[in-house]
């Protein structure tokens, strides 16, 4: 499954939408719904809609045949659009979903695998017979969430974290410059993340402004105790 994330601002959300309905019939939305529930999706209707919008103002989902999007909206003004694959999409055309939300002035984004998104943002530990998880690295006001095999790094963002663009195209598989920054592909294929881990992992590790949890896996090595356990997760958040 691929998972593709996209943050701006709210400002963008109807050219978001817009943008969304021209992609490729294997990723267009044909229903929407107030939650996870496909089967009390409604089916996308231009009036309806508009009233189902207005309504629902912290966000909503969109359903396709096999995807579905996210749309969450926070009290800040600014808009998080992820899509979800629930079965093998060609990877170019998870590319032009990322290129065209990225081409209309998003701040960040990213596509990849699930499995190498965990590997970068989710720990897991036992602690006393507990198995716990957590999610961590996803506060894009403390550093970027990482790098992934699809990465829109916008201009804004790299001054606010002074981050080295160069260096993260000396290492990309290819890279794209829009009006609003750059879109990294880092290998041909989500699939292949394993394969470049390591090359990955230490770049973000070694890069200022990118998250690592090289860090917080390592300041949890000695904890048993749950609580202290949150505690560590929520510094690096």
């Amino acid at each position: 499954m691929i998972k593709a994330y996209l943050l701006m601002d709210y400002s963008l959300i109807d050219k978001a939408l817009e943008a969304i309905f021209l992609l490729p019939s294997e990723i267009v939305p044909t229903h929407y719904g107030e939650s996870d529930n496909k089967k009390a999706s409604k089916k996308l209707e231009t009036s309806e809609f508009i009233k189902f919008k207005k309504k629902h103002t912290l966000g909503y989902i969109l359903f396709g045949a096999n995807v579905s999007y996210a749309i969450s909206i926070s009290p800040n003004d600014t808009v998080e659009i992820t899509l979800f694959t629930e079965t093998i999409i060609e990877s170019s055309i998870i590319y032009e979903y990322v290129m065209s939300l990225a081409t209309l002035g998003a701040f960040f984004g990213y596509a990849c695998e699930d499995s190498e998104y965990k590997h970068r943002n989710q720990v897991l530990a036992t602690i006393k017979g507990n198995h716990i998880e957590a999610w961590v690295g996803r506060n894009i006001d403390q550093y970027v969430s990482g790098l992934y095999w699809v990465t829109f790094i916008s201009y804004e963002l790299k001054k606010k974290f002074n981050l080295n663009i160069d260096e993260f195209l000396a290492n990309a598989y290819k890279s794209q410059e829009t009006e609003y920054g750059h879109i990294l592909q880092f290998y041909d294929s989500p699939q292949s993340w394993e394969s470049h881990q390591n090359e990955i992992d230490g770049l973000c590790q070694n890069s200022s402004g990118v998250f690592s949890k090289k860090e917080a896996s390592s300041e949890l090595e000695p904890i048993d105790d749950v609580i202290k356990f949150f505690d560590v997760m929520h510094k690096h958040r």
